[in-house]
């Protein structure tokens, strides 16, 4: 009987032992306080997803169901913002573009030229030779349909007259306006251009007769006229570079310069060259 009490009271002894072993601290994992300040450990768990309970009577299905993780890293690619387009530098043969010279948006150029002349009238013809004349002009709206232009014309030839000395010459300055029809093509590039035109307006002229001393003759020593040039012609133009070659006829109005008859109606032929604008 004293054995069997002296097993008992060990029995419990150690019962008692090992129920306050599982439960002392230090059968706890000690780590750092949590005061707030820590953030909660990253723990990644799998979750079996229980089994699904069949109904008495019905066969269960194996379903495979792809269950997300817990915690998943996801790289977004960042949204990627197309950089300023660079200041695109227009170029002169984009189409819709002309090429800032004789093929500029409005077409524009200075001309230099000259040509020969002579006059209409047989009195005059006979009394004067073939004369020079030389230009300055400029012209606006060569790449439309309607254009315009100005000029600066003279011309100079010899004058044979009873009661004119030997080397007198009649010289003559004036301006004169003009309205354009022209006829452009451009080139695929927009870098040359070729057209026809034709042209009509009013101008003036003084011509003076020099180098004559005394003058005795039927020729008055200056005359101012009024003129009509019209005519037409073919102009060319290529990157900076424009030319042109046309004939002009010029009526005239006011003529006095020969008492005995006479006008100063004249035709010429000749060209320009010079630079677009």
């Amino acid at each position: 009987m004293k054995i069997i009490s002296l097993i008992a009271a060990g029995v419990v002894a150690l019962g008692w032992a090992t129920a306050s072993a599982e439960t002392s601290p230090s059968a706890v994992t000690s780590g750092p306080p949590d005061d707030g300040t820590m953030p909660p450990p990253h723990v990644s768990v799998d979750v079996d997803p229980a089994p699904a309970v069949v109904p008495a009577g019905e066969t269960a299905t194996n379903v495979e169901v792809d269950t997300p993780p817990a915690n998943v890293d996801v790289n977004v690619a960042p949204t990627l913002v197309p950089a300023p387009p660079e200041r695109r530098q227009v170029r002169d043969s984009e189409p819709g573009r002309i090429y800032r010279s004789s093929v500029s948006p409005h077409g524009g150029g200075l001309f230099l030229g000259g040509g020969f002349e002579d006059f209409a009238d047989n009195n005059l013809r006979s009394m004067t030779g073939v004369g020079g004349y030389w230009s300055a002009r400029i012209v606006g709206g060569m790449r439309r349909i309607v254009g315009v232009e100005a000029a600066y014309i003279g011309n100079a030839r010899d004058i044979d007259a009873l009661g004119l000395s030997g080397s007198a010459r009649l010289i003559s300055n004036g301006a004169e306006g003009a309205l354009r029809l022209n006829i452009p093509i451009v080139s695929w590039n927009q870098m040359s251009l070729i057209e026809p035109f034709g042209f009509v307006g009013l101008g003036w002229s003084h011509f003076n007769v020099t180098h004559s001393g005394v003058n005795t003759s039927d020729v008055a020593s200056s005359d101012d006229i009024m003129t009509v040039p019209f005519g037409g012609g073919f102009a060319f133009g290529y990157g900076g570079f424009v030319a042109d070659a046309r004939f002009t006829y010029r009526k005239t109005y006011y003529n006095n310069l020969v008492s005995g008859g006479g006008n100063l109606d004249s035709w010429g032929a000749g060209g320009q060259i010079g630079l677009g604008f």
